[in-house]
């Protein structure tokens, strides 16, 4: 076709049966250069040439004539057209092109080819401003056709009037008329906004969450920041916005402005560490940190919380509620599985019933044309199985598909596709969920070996971190016993203050010990702490800490423990650095503890020579035993075998291994128990009596009778049940020459408790 005047259809021809057979999804590039092929074809001078808008058509089936028509012919439909290619092209009535992959660029090649790329530019000012509307406008109205037919119902969309109203509006734009131009588009809009809300008028809610990381705080940042999306959400860590204020301040000041005004920051920690290897407390401290990490660099806390590495669990919902989280983004970016919910939207319970709000959905690239191809299709979808219908668009900064920025216009001008909210908006102001999913703790997946790049350090690393904090809560606990014990003992000064009258020595049991030998054990499997009580006539050398300074060294101390899987490779300085603070921080505790319980005493340095050790227990007046754990526990206290606890509750029995003696004391929860020497062995008691020379060995739970002769298990009884339950001899079975057996004979040349 050689006169541009002669043109006056336009057809894009699809695979199939039209739109029923438009695909849902494609490969990026057959995505790009099929949308590009459409959105392409609605420029203000190619409609105002065909007197309306295109027309889609099957590839399969040759119009009813061809004489003045444009083909416009993607890859997908090449292998479907009724004849040869080659014979399109040379027909002279018909105008063939073959789209390329950017609509911008097809835009151009189209306007080329029927010569309306040199119409007088004082008249196409306003027609070249508003090419991006009419694109949209012609994306909209094909998202909106295969939503249409997504949702099973038939178009009701009055095809000649929008063709006219799309035709004026073009023709306004090349006059020059903006007035006239915009209004026109605007009702177009409105025209395809009545047609999505005459079979469902339910909104749907879109969110952009923007990734940032350290590569992409330049120029990328500042590319985002300049393309001034309408309701962005950027995933971003305290520490990420640190580096953004020192490293690029100019983008951080436009980032914030964009805050106070038409985004939000996602997140909430200020860095981001692999929390299914770490212990439950190790999540709220770091969300603390997070908290204090955005404040430090002026930005408000996130209300809305995401991480950009795996490292959510099943009961993360309660921490994130009790900080003040209104939602959560459970989704993995950068690898591994949570589980899919019921809904975009859920409400994810933690097993203790505290729920959260929290968007579990697939998410769409918003940097490949692929998610934009039958955006229909997913919001037909959403509207169809979705309480609250939600499409979450992510990508990184600076990088995004041209059809999301199509989608912004369309979304201005009508929410037939859905309107743009920011996360923290999407949870304060859509419904919340009907019921309560309780997601399972195995559906969070991660290969953490697999995707560590040395797995035998990560291993090394997390066994010491959780040596650590066994160390580390054990002192915890310790601290906050001193500081009760603190605040107990001024409460009590103050009322005796008002009352006027003097402090006894029954207030206090310890009155009568002087000084405090510490035995502190740095054997983790020893949950106790055991103090010998002595009297010393030396002054104190060992001040105890104030328990601010205390509190400084446990924060230390913690800090270290939590950052021990930053980097599995250099674990080991930081594990010995956080032994080492542990035991200082062990020491100053017990110090001051030891000054709290038994005022005036001192404590031994746990490091001192060894042969001091048979003086303070020859002056030894008893043990301090203390228990930094949440339950009771039943302590082992070794003795000389002449020594003994004085009889109470809390001596649960006592016995002689060998030289020693042994004793089982009991010690309260979060509690001690200063168990005094007494020069007389306590009454001997069966009930408690670990142990009996005629080989007996009984607690509360069985009693066992050792042979003493034969040294073998003679019988073992079990309370509340009758007769023995097991007896057992150990020997040897012989064969003999006839085929029988001969067995040897047990017999014990010495029986002795060992421990």
């Amino acid at each position: 076709m050689q006169n541009d005047n002669s043109l006056r259809q336009c057809y894009w021809l699809l695979p199939g049966h039209e739109l029923d057979a438009f695909p849902k999804h494609l490969p990026s590039a057959e995505a790009a250069e099929l949308l590009a092929s459409w959105v392409g074809l609605w420029h203000p001078r190619l409609l105002v040439q065909l007197g309306g808008i295109p027309q889609w058509h099957s590839a399969a089936q040759a119009p009813e004539t061809l004489s003045g028509s444009l083909l416009v012919i993607p890859d997908l439909a090449r292998p479907e057209l009724w004849c040869e290619l080659s014979a399109l092209e040379a027909n002279s009535e018909c105008l063939v092109l073959l789209p390329k992959s950017g609509w911008q660029e097809f835009q151009h090649q189209v306007l080329s080819a029927v010569n309306l790329s040199s119409a007088d530019a004082a008249e196409d000012d306003l027609a070249d401003e508003l090419r991006f509307d009419f694109a949209a406008l012609g994306y909209a109205y094909l998202q909106i056709q295969l939503m249409t037919r997504q949702l099973r119902y038939t178009s009701n969309l009055d095809q000649l009037l929008f063709s006219e109203q799309a035709t004026s509006a073009a023709e306004a734009a090349l006059a020059g008329d903006r007035e006239k131009a915009e209004e026109l588009l605007q009702a177009c809009f409105d025209t395809l906004g009545q047609e999505r809300d005459h079979y469902y008028s339910l909104e749907v809610h879109l969110l952009e969450v923007v990734l940032l990381a350290e590569s992409t705080i330049g120029k990328s940042l500042r590319s985002q920041l300049e393309s001034a999306s309408p309701a962005a959400s950027y995933l971003a860590s305290a520490e990420l916005l640190e580096q953004v204020k020192q490293l690029q301040p100019d983008n951080f000041q436009q980032l914030q402005e964009q805050l106070s005004e038409s985004a939000c920051v996602v997140g909430g920690l200020s860095s981001e560490r692999p929390h299914p290897l770490m212990p439950r407390d190790c999540f709220p401290r770091d969300l603390a940190r997070g908290q204090a990490g955005y404040r430090s660099v002026g930005v408000e806390p996130p209300s809305v919380f995401a991480r950009l590495s795996f490292g959510l669990t099943s009961d993360h919902a309660a921490d994130l509620k009790r900080f003040g989280f209104s939602g959560a983004l459970l989704i993995p970016w950068s690898g591994g599985k949570y589980p899919d919910g019921n809904q975009a939207k859920i409400s994810w319970e933690s097993s203790d019933g505290i729920y959260l709000s929290a968007l579990a959905t697939n998410v769409l690239d918003a940097a490949d044309d692929a998610s934009f191809l039958s955006l229909g299709w997913h919001v037909g979808q959403a509207l169809d199985h979705q309480h609250v219908p939600s499409i979450l668009f992510a990508h990184w900064a600076g990088k995004q598909s041209p059809y999301l920025q199509l989608l912004q216009i369309v979304a201005r001008r009508t929410p037939a596709l859905g309107r743009w909210m920011r996360a923290d908006k999407y949870f304060q102001e859509t419904d919340e969920p009907y019921h309560q999913e309780r997601l399972s703790a195995s559906a969070f997946r991660y290969n953490w070996l697999a995707n560590s790049e040395s797995p035998a350090d990560l291993l090394a690393a997390t066994q010491a971190l959780h040596r650590l904090w066994a160390r580390s809560r054990s002192l915890l606990n310790l601290y906050n016993l001193s500081w009760q014990l603190e605040h107990v003992r001024t409460q009590a000064t103050s009322a005796e203050s008002e009352s006027q009258d003097p402090p006894g020595k029954a207030d206090h049991p310890l009155a009568e010990a002087t000084q405090v030998d510490n035995e502190y054990r740095s054997d983790q499997s020893d949950a106790s702490q055991t103090m010998a009580v002595k009297e010393e006539t030396s002054p104190t050398e060992h001040v105890a800490l104030p328990l601010s300074q205390l509190e400084h060294q446990l924060e230390q101390l913690l800090e270290v423990q939590d950052a021990l899987l930053d980097a599995p490779a250099d674990f080991k300085k930081q594990s010995e650095s956080g032994f080492r603070l542990a035991d200082q921080l062990a020491r100053d505790i017990l110090k001051r503890l030891a000054e709290q319980l038994v005022p005036g005493s001192s404590v031994q340095d746990p490091s001192s020579n060894a042969s001091d050790k048979a003086e303070s227990e020859s002056s030894a007046r008893g043990r301090l035993l203390l228990n930094p754990r949440s339950g009771p526990l039943r302590v082992r206290v070794r003795s000389d075998s002449d020594q003994h606890f004085a009889e109470a509750d809390w001596n649960y029995s006592s016995g002689r291994v060998g030289h020693d003696r042994y004793s089982c004391i009991d010690v309260p929860s979060l509690g001690f128990v200063f168990a005094p020497w007494t020069a007389q062995a306590p009454a001997a008691r069966r009930d408690r009596n670990l142990a009996e020379g005629g080989g007996l060995v009984q607690n509360e739970f069985l009693e066992a009778q050792v042979d003493p002769a034969r040294g073998h298990l003679r019988s073992l009884h079990v309370p509340a049940r009758r007769g023995n339950r097991l007896s057992v001899m150990v020997a040897r079975r012989d064969r003999q020459g006839d085929g029988g057996f001969t067995y040897s004979e047990m017999v014990a040349t010495d029986v002795r408790m060992l421990t």
